[in-house]
Protein backbone atom coordinates (compact mmCIF):
# COMPACT_ATOMS: atom_id res chain seq x y z
CA UNK A 1 0.00 0.00 0.00
CA UNK A 2 2.80 2.39 0.93
CA UNK A 3 4.65 1.60 -2.33
CA UNK A 4 1.46 2.23 -4.32
CA UNK A 5 0.97 5.62 -2.69
CA UNK A 6 4.61 6.50 -3.35
CA UNK A 7 4.27 5.68 -7.06
CA UNK A 8 1.05 7.70 -7.23
CA UNK A 9 2.80 10.68 -5.63
CA UNK A 10 5.64 10.36 -8.15
CA UNK A 11 3.12 10.47 -10.99
CA UNK A 12 1.60 13.62 -9.52
CA UNK A 13 4.89 15.47 -8.98
CA UNK A 14 6.77 14.32 -12.09
CA UNK A 15 6.52 15.58 -15.66
CA UNK A 16 8.36 15.27 -18.97
CA UNK A 17 10.32 18.44 -19.57
CA UNK A 18 8.53 20.46 -22.27
CA UNK A 19 11.79 20.92 -24.21
CA UNK A 20 11.92 17.14 -24.83
CA UNK A 21 10.27 17.42 -28.25
CA UNK A 22 12.10 14.66 -30.08
CA UNK A 23 12.28 11.50 -27.99
CA UNK A 24 14.03 9.16 -30.44
CA UNK A 25 17.04 9.17 -28.11
CA UNK A 26 15.01 9.41 -24.90
CA UNK A 27 13.62 12.22 -22.78
CA UNK A 28 13.95 14.12 -19.50
CA UNK A 29 11.55 14.01 -16.57
CA UNK A 30 11.63 16.47 -13.68
CA UNK A 31 10.49 15.65 -10.17
CA UNK A 32 10.60 18.74 -7.97
CA UNK A 33 14.36 19.57 -7.85
CA UNK A 34 15.53 16.25 -9.33
CA UNK A 35 16.26 15.57 -13.00
CA UNK A 36 16.04 12.14 -14.67
CA UNK A 37 16.97 11.12 -18.19
CA UNK A 38 15.61 8.02 -19.90
CA UNK A 39 17.91 6.64 -22.60
CA UNK A 40 16.55 4.57 -25.50
CA UNK A 41 19.66 4.19 -27.73
CA UNK A 42 22.46 1.69 -27.11
CA UNK A 43 25.10 4.11 -28.41
CA UNK A 44 24.21 6.78 -25.88
CA UNK A 45 23.82 4.28 -23.04
CA UNK A 46 27.29 2.86 -23.69
CA UNK A 47 28.95 6.27 -23.76
CA UNK A 48 27.22 7.47 -20.60
CA UNK A 49 28.47 4.35 -18.80
CA UNK A 50 32.01 4.68 -20.18
CA UNK A 51 35.14 5.68 -18.29
CA UNK A 52 35.47 8.65 -20.64
CA UNK A 53 32.17 10.08 -19.49
CA UNK A 54 32.93 9.40 -15.83
CA UNK A 55 36.40 10.95 -16.05
CA UNK A 56 35.08 14.27 -17.43
CA UNK A 57 31.96 14.54 -15.25
CA UNK A 58 31.77 17.99 -13.73
CA UNK A 59 34.16 19.30 -16.39
CA UNK A 60 32.46 18.69 -19.74
CA UNK A 61 29.07 17.46 -18.57
CA UNK A 62 27.06 16.69 -15.41
CA UNK A 63 27.69 13.71 -13.17
CA UNK A 64 25.10 10.93 -13.33
CA UNK A 65 23.95 7.99 -11.25
CA UNK A 66 21.95 4.94 -12.36
CA UNK A 67 18.55 4.74 -10.71
CA UNK A 68 15.58 2.41 -10.86
CA UNK A 69 12.74 4.85 -11.35
CA UNK A 70 9.54 4.22 -13.30
CA UNK A 71 8.86 6.75 -16.02
CA UNK A 72 5.62 8.64 -16.36
CA UNK A 73 5.82 9.53 -20.06
CA UNK A 74 4.29 6.79 -22.17
CA UNK A 75 6.10 5.76 -25.36
CA UNK A 76 6.60 2.74 -27.61
CA UNK A 77 10.40 2.69 -27.23
CA UNK A 78 12.30 0.43 -24.88
CA UNK A 79 14.04 2.32 -22.08
CA UNK A 80 17.59 0.99 -21.77
CA UNK A 81 18.83 3.19 -18.95
CA UNK A 82 17.46 5.60 -16.36
CA UNK A 83 19.92 8.03 -14.80
CA UNK A 84 19.60 10.85 -12.34
CA UNK A 85 21.48 13.87 -13.65
CA UNK A 86 23.30 16.44 -11.53
CA UNK A 87 21.04 19.48 -11.26
CA UNK A 88 22.32 22.79 -12.62
CA UNK A 89 20.97 25.54 -10.39
CA UNK A 90 20.92 28.43 -12.87
CA UNK A 91 20.31 27.48 -16.49
CA UNK A 92 21.36 30.19 -18.95
CA UNK A 93 21.59 30.30 -22.74
CA UNK A 94 24.06 31.90 -25.12
CA UNK A 95 21.98 35.02 -25.97
CA UNK A 96 22.41 35.96 -22.27
CA UNK A 97 26.19 35.53 -22.22
CA UNK A 98 28.97 38.05 -22.63
CA UNK A 99 30.97 37.77 -25.90
CA UNK A 100 33.93 35.95 -24.35
CA UNK A 101 31.68 33.18 -23.04
CA UNK A 102 30.01 32.81 -26.47
CA UNK A 103 33.43 32.44 -28.06
CA UNK A 104 34.44 30.00 -25.30
CA UNK A 105 31.34 27.93 -26.10
CA UNK A 106 32.29 27.61 -29.79
CA UNK A 107 35.75 26.41 -28.75
CA UNK A 108 34.12 24.07 -26.23
CA UNK A 109 31.90 22.52 -28.92
CA UNK A 110 34.99 21.88 -31.03
CA UNK A 111 36.69 20.25 -28.03
CA UNK A 112 33.57 18.19 -27.42
CA UNK A 113 33.47 16.83 -30.97
CA UNK A 114 37.20 16.14 -30.95
CA UNK A 115 36.84 14.18 -27.71
CA UNK A 116 33.88 12.22 -29.08
CA UNK A 117 35.64 11.43 -32.36
CA UNK A 118 38.70 10.22 -30.46
CA UNK A 119 36.34 7.67 -28.90
CA UNK A 120 34.63 6.82 -32.20
CA UNK A 121 31.52 8.89 -31.38
CA UNK A 122 30.07 12.19 -32.52
CA UNK A 123 27.25 14.52 -31.46
CA UNK A 124 24.74 16.58 -33.38
CA UNK A 125 24.52 19.44 -30.92
CA UNK A 126 24.46 23.23 -30.58
CA UNK A 127 25.00 26.05 -28.09
CA UNK A 128 21.36 25.64 -27.01
CA UNK A 129 22.54 22.37 -25.40
CA UNK A 130 25.27 24.18 -23.47
CA UNK A 131 24.95 26.27 -20.31
CA UNK A 132 27.44 28.23 -18.24
CA UNK A 133 28.56 26.40 -15.12
CA UNK A 134 31.23 27.77 -12.80
CA UNK A 135 31.78 30.52 -15.36
CA UNK A 136 32.50 28.23 -18.31
CA UNK A 137 30.62 26.26 -21.00
CA UNK A 138 29.09 22.96 -19.90
CA UNK A 139 27.08 20.38 -21.88
CA UNK A 140 23.64 19.93 -20.37
CA UNK A 141 21.93 17.82 -23.07
CA UNK A 142 23.68 14.45 -22.82
CA UNK A 143 21.32 12.31 -24.86
CA UNK A 144 22.86 12.59 -28.33
CA UNK A 145 26.08 10.54 -28.30
CA UNK A 146 26.21 8.39 -31.46
CA UNK A 147 28.76 5.81 -32.57
CA UNK A 148 30.34 6.85 -35.86
CA UNK A 149 29.76 3.47 -37.53
CA UNK A 150 26.11 3.26 -36.43
CA UNK A 151 24.79 6.25 -38.34
CA UNK A 152 25.57 7.27 -41.89
CA UNK A 153 25.64 11.06 -41.52
CA UNK A 154 27.18 13.55 -43.92
CA UNK A 155 30.19 15.32 -42.39
CA UNK A 156 28.60 18.71 -42.96
CA UNK A 157 25.71 17.74 -40.67
CA UNK A 158 28.20 17.17 -37.84
CA UNK A 159 30.21 20.29 -38.73
CA UNK A 160 26.97 22.25 -38.36
CA UNK A 161 27.61 21.86 -34.64
CA UNK A 162 29.64 25.02 -35.36
CA UNK A 163 28.39 26.42 -38.65
CA UNK A 164 24.75 26.23 -37.59
CA UNK A 165 25.25 29.20 -35.25
CA UNK A 166 25.95 31.63 -38.05
CA UNK A 167 22.48 31.76 -39.56
CA UNK A 168 20.60 35.05 -39.51
CA UNK A 169 18.34 35.68 -36.49
CA UNK A 170 15.00 33.97 -37.15
CA UNK A 171 13.22 34.10 -33.80
CA UNK A 172 13.57 33.17 -30.15
CA UNK A 173 13.25 29.43 -30.74
CA UNK A 174 16.30 29.14 -33.02
CA UNK A 175 18.68 32.06 -33.60
CA UNK A 176 17.47 35.06 -31.57
CA UNK A 177 20.79 36.92 -31.85
CA UNK A 178 23.45 37.55 -34.46
CA UNK A 179 26.41 35.60 -33.12
CA UNK A 180 28.78 37.73 -35.22
CA UNK A 181 28.15 40.62 -32.83
CA UNK A 182 30.39 38.83 -30.33
CA UNK A 183 33.47 39.16 -32.55
CA UNK A 184 35.58 42.33 -32.79
CA UNK A 185 36.16 41.68 -36.51
CA UNK A 186 33.30 39.72 -38.12
CA UNK A 187 34.51 37.21 -40.67
CA UNK A 188 33.08 35.58 -43.78
CA UNK A 189 31.53 32.35 -42.55
CA UNK A 190 31.14 31.06 -46.12
CA UNK A 191 34.86 31.52 -46.68
CA UNK A 192 35.58 29.59 -43.48
CA UNK A 193 33.29 26.78 -44.61
CA UNK A 194 34.99 26.64 -48.01
CA UNK A 195 38.36 26.22 -46.32
CA UNK A 196 37.23 23.55 -43.85
CA UNK A 197 34.46 21.42 -45.36
CA UNK A 198 36.27 20.15 -48.48
CA UNK A 199 39.67 19.84 -46.77
CA UNK A 200 41.25 16.45 -47.46
CA UNK A 201 41.65 15.57 -43.79
CA UNK A 202 39.75 13.52 -41.23
CA UNK A 203 36.66 15.01 -39.59
CA UNK A 204 38.48 15.30 -36.27
CA UNK A 205 41.13 17.47 -37.93
CA UNK A 206 38.45 19.74 -39.38
CA UNK A 207 37.22 20.42 -35.86
CA UNK A 208 40.80 21.11 -34.82
CA UNK A 209 41.02 23.63 -37.67
CA UNK A 210 37.86 25.34 -36.42
CA UNK A 211 39.11 25.30 -32.84
CA UNK A 212 42.38 26.96 -33.86
CA UNK A 213 40.43 29.56 -35.83
CA UNK A 214 38.21 30.55 -32.88
CA UNK A 215 41.11 30.62 -30.45
CA UNK A 216 42.65 33.39 -32.58
CA UNK A 217 39.52 35.54 -32.59
CA UNK A 218 38.95 38.53 -30.31
CA UNK A 219 35.67 39.61 -28.81
CA UNK A 220 33.73 42.83 -29.32
CA UNK A 221 33.79 43.60 -25.58
CA UNK A 222 34.87 47.07 -24.49
CA UNK A 223 35.36 48.56 -21.05
CA UNK A 224 32.41 50.64 -19.93
CA UNK A 225 32.06 53.45 -17.40
CA UNK A 226 31.28 51.05 -14.52
CA UNK A 227 33.64 48.23 -15.54
CA UNK A 228 36.16 48.96 -12.80
CA UNK A 229 33.65 50.13 -10.20
CA UNK A 230 34.52 47.43 -7.67
CA UNK A 231 38.20 47.16 -6.80
CA UNK A 232 37.89 44.55 -4.08
CA UNK A 233 40.29 41.68 -3.48
CA UNK A 234 37.98 38.76 -4.25
CA UNK A 235 40.33 36.08 -2.96
CA UNK A 236 39.21 36.34 0.66
CA UNK A 237 35.65 36.59 1.98
CA UNK A 238 36.88 38.63 4.95
CA UNK A 239 38.05 41.31 2.50
CA UNK A 240 34.61 41.36 0.87
CA UNK A 241 32.86 41.71 4.23
CA UNK A 242 34.98 44.78 5.01
CA UNK A 243 35.12 46.24 1.50
CA UNK A 244 32.41 48.96 1.73
CA UNK A 245 31.74 49.45 5.40
CA UNK A 246 28.17 48.73 6.48
CA UNK A 247 27.09 48.13 2.87
CA UNK A 248 29.07 44.90 2.60
CA UNK A 249 29.04 43.89 6.26
CA UNK A 250 25.24 44.09 6.53
CA UNK A 251 24.59 42.29 3.24
CA UNK A 252 27.08 39.50 3.93
CA UNK A 253 25.62 39.15 7.44
CA UNK A 254 22.16 38.79 5.89
CA UNK A 255 23.45 36.09 3.53
CA UNK A 256 25.14 34.17 6.35
CA UNK A 257 22.09 34.49 8.60
CA UNK A 258 19.52 33.33 6.02
CA UNK A 259 21.73 30.56 4.56
CA UNK A 260 19.92 30.53 1.19
CA UNK A 261 20.25 27.48 -1.02
CA UNK A 262 20.99 29.74 -4.02
CA UNK A 263 21.53 33.43 -4.76
CA UNK A 264 20.83 35.82 -7.66
CA UNK A 265 22.91 39.01 -7.69
CA UNK A 266 21.22 41.76 -9.74
CA UNK A 267 23.54 44.53 -10.92
CA UNK A 268 26.47 42.34 -9.91
CA UNK A 269 29.30 44.29 -11.61
CA UNK A 270 32.48 42.33 -10.72
CA UNK A 271 30.38 39.77 -8.86
CA UNK A 272 31.71 40.27 -5.34
CA UNK A 273 28.55 39.09 -3.56
CA UNK A 274 27.98 36.17 -5.93
CA UNK A 275 31.57 35.10 -5.38
CA UNK A 276 31.23 35.63 -1.63
CA UNK A 277 28.12 33.41 -1.52
CA UNK A 278 29.58 30.72 -3.77
CA UNK A 279 32.59 30.46 -1.48
CA UNK A 280 30.10 29.65 1.30
CA UNK A 281 28.74 26.80 -0.84
CA UNK A 282 25.76 28.78 -2.19
CA UNK A 283 25.32 28.39 -6.00
CA UNK A 284 25.09 31.92 -7.38
CA UNK A 285 24.34 33.81 -10.57
CA UNK A 286 25.16 37.45 -11.24
CA UNK A 287 23.48 39.64 -13.86
CA UNK A 288 24.78 42.96 -15.19
CA UNK A 289 24.64 45.01 -18.39
CA UNK A 290 28.41 45.56 -18.29
CA UNK A 291 29.77 42.78 -20.51
CA UNK A 292 33.40 43.46 -19.58
CA UNK A 293 32.70 43.06 -15.85
CA UNK A 294 30.67 39.90 -16.55
CA UNK A 295 33.49 38.37 -18.59
CA UNK A 296 36.04 39.07 -15.88
CA UNK A 297 33.76 37.62 -13.20
CA UNK A 298 33.22 34.43 -15.22
CA UNK A 299 36.96 34.10 -15.75
CA UNK A 300 37.53 34.43 -12.01
CA UNK A 301 34.86 31.85 -11.14
CA UNK A 302 36.28 29.44 -13.70
CA UNK A 303 39.84 29.91 -12.42
CA UNK A 304 38.79 29.33 -8.79
CA UNK A 305 36.27 26.56 -9.51
CA UNK A 306 33.44 28.47 -7.83
CA UNK A 307 29.80 27.69 -8.55
CA UNK A 308 29.06 31.20 -9.73
CA UNK A 309 28.02 32.21 -13.23
CA UNK A 310 27.63 35.71 -14.67
CA UNK A 311 25.27 36.87 -17.41
CA UNK A 312 24.62 40.08 -19.31
CA UNK A 313 21.10 41.22 -20.19
CA UNK A 314 18.53 43.85 -19.20
CA UNK A 315 16.31 42.42 -16.47
CA UNK A 316 13.60 44.99 -17.28
CA UNK A 317 13.43 44.14 -20.98
CA UNK A 318 10.19 42.47 -22.05
CA UNK A 319 11.74 39.42 -23.74
CA UNK A 320 9.74 36.39 -24.78
CA UNK A 321 10.97 33.04 -23.36
CA UNK A 322 13.45 31.09 -25.48
CA UNK A 323 12.63 27.88 -27.30
CA UNK A 324 9.74 26.80 -29.47
CA UNK A 325 6.59 27.87 -27.66
CA UNK A 326 8.75 29.34 -24.89
CA UNK A 327 9.60 25.90 -23.48
CA UNK A 328 13.02 27.01 -22.20
CA UNK A 329 11.44 29.46 -19.80
CA UNK A 330 11.97 33.14 -19.11
CA UNK A 331 14.80 34.78 -17.18
CA UNK A 332 13.01 34.87 -13.84
CA UNK A 333 11.92 31.24 -14.05
CA UNK A 334 15.39 29.87 -14.85
CA UNK A 335 17.48 32.25 -12.71
CA UNK A 336 15.29 32.57 -9.63
CA UNK A 337 17.04 31.77 -6.35
CA UNK A 338 16.26 31.46 -2.68
CA UNK A 339 17.70 34.96 -2.27
CA UNK A 340 18.01 37.93 -4.62
CA UNK A 341 20.25 40.90 -3.84
CA UNK A 342 20.25 44.25 -5.64
CA UNK A 343 23.09 46.49 -4.42
CA UNK A 344 23.03 50.09 -5.72
CA UNK A 345 20.79 49.17 -8.64
CA UNK A 346 17.30 50.61 -8.41
CA UNK A 347 18.26 54.26 -8.98
CA UNK A 348 19.85 53.33 -12.33
CA UNK A 349 16.67 51.57 -13.47
CA UNK A 350 14.45 54.34 -12.09
CA UNK A 351 16.19 56.86 -14.33
CA UNK A 352 15.18 54.78 -17.35
CA UNK A 353 11.54 55.67 -16.69
CA UNK A 354 10.30 52.65 -14.75
CA UNK A 355 8.16 53.11 -11.66
CA UNK A 356 9.45 52.02 -8.29
CA UNK A 357 6.61 49.45 -8.15
CA UNK A 358 7.78 47.91 -11.44
CA UNK A 359 11.40 47.81 -10.28
CA UNK A 360 10.76 46.33 -6.84
CA UNK A 361 8.36 43.77 -8.29
CA UNK A 362 10.90 42.70 -10.92
CA UNK A 363 13.67 42.28 -8.34
CA UNK A 364 11.38 40.23 -6.11
CA UNK A 365 10.50 38.00 -9.09
CA UNK A 366 14.04 36.63 -8.84
CA UNK A 367 13.69 35.41 -5.24
CA UNK A 368 11.79 32.57 -3.58
CA UNK A 369 12.37 33.52 0.06
CA UNK A 370 14.69 36.46 0.73
CA UNK A 371 15.55 39.77 -0.91
CA UNK A 372 17.94 42.64 -0.17
CA UNK A 373 17.52 45.96 -2.00
CA UNK A 374 19.84 48.90 -1.41
CA UNK A 375 18.07 52.25 -1.23
CA UNK A 376 19.92 55.45 -2.15
CA UNK A 377 18.22 58.70 -1.12
CA UNK A 378 17.75 61.81 -3.27
CA UNK A 379 20.43 63.73 -1.29
CA UNK A 380 23.16 61.13 -1.77
CA UNK A 381 26.18 62.90 -3.23
CA UNK A 382 26.38 60.40 -6.10
CA UNK A 383 22.78 61.03 -7.22
CA UNK A 384 22.46 64.80 -7.67
CA UNK A 385 18.68 64.58 -7.85
CA UNK A 386 15.87 66.90 -6.80
CA UNK A 387 13.52 65.56 -4.14
CA UNK A 388 10.41 66.02 -6.27
CA UNK A 389 11.65 63.61 -8.95
CA UNK A 390 12.97 60.90 -6.63
CA UNK A 391 11.39 58.01 -4.77
CA UNK A 392 11.22 57.31 -1.07
CA UNK A 393 12.20 54.29 0.96
CA UNK A 394 8.56 53.94 2.02
CA UNK A 395 7.50 53.37 -1.60
CA UNK A 396 9.83 50.39 -1.86
CA UNK A 397 8.81 49.02 1.53
CA UNK A 398 5.10 49.33 0.70
CA UNK A 399 5.56 47.49 -2.60
CA UNK A 400 7.44 44.68 -0.85
CA UNK A 401 4.73 44.45 1.82
CA UNK A 402 2.09 44.19 -0.92
CA UNK A 403 4.11 41.34 -2.49
CA UNK A 404 4.01 39.39 0.77
CA UNK A 405 7.30 40.22 2.47
CA UNK A 406 8.21 40.95 6.05
CA UNK A 407 10.56 43.94 5.87
CA UNK A 408 13.38 45.29 8.04
CA UNK A 409 15.87 48.12 7.49
CA UNK A 410 19.65 47.92 7.96
CA UNK A 411 22.55 50.35 7.55
CA UNK A 412 24.56 50.79 4.38
CA UNK A 413 27.89 52.60 3.98
CA UNK A 414 26.44 56.17 3.99
CA UNK A 415 23.68 57.83 6.00
CA UNK A 416 21.84 58.44 2.72
CA UNK A 417 21.74 54.70 1.98
CA UNK A 418 19.85 51.82 3.58
CA UNK A 419 19.38 48.12 3.05
CA UNK A 420 15.78 47.00 2.75
CA UNK A 421 15.73 43.34 3.78
CA UNK A 422 12.73 41.15 3.03
CA UNK A 423 11.52 37.66 3.85
CA UNK A 424 8.48 36.16 2.13
CA UNK A 425 5.68 35.37 4.51
CA UNK A 426 4.63 31.73 4.23
CA UNK A 427 0.95 31.15 3.55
Amino acid sequence: MEESLQNKQTLVDSFKHPASFYIENGWVEVEQDRVFRYVTREDCRDFLLSETYKKLSGIFWPSISIVDRPYTHQCDQEVLLCIEVEKINHVSFFPEWAPQQVLDALVFLCDLEILCLENNYFMQTHCWNVVLYKGRPFLIDIGDFVRCENKNVNELVILNTIFGHFTKPVGHHHSPTNIMENFSEPFDIKSLMRSVVPADVALIDKFKMLRDFFLKQKTSTKKEYWSNYNKVNLDDNHNIEKSSGYKSSELTRFIRHCKPESLTDLGCNSGIYSIYASRLGIPSVGIDLDKYAVEQANNYASEKGLEATFLSFDIMADEEPYGKGGVLGDHEERLKSDMAVAPALIHHIYRQGYTIEQIASKICDYCKKYVAIEYIAFNDKTINSQFDDWFTIDEIVNEMLSLGFEVSIAKSNLLTRKWILGKRVEN
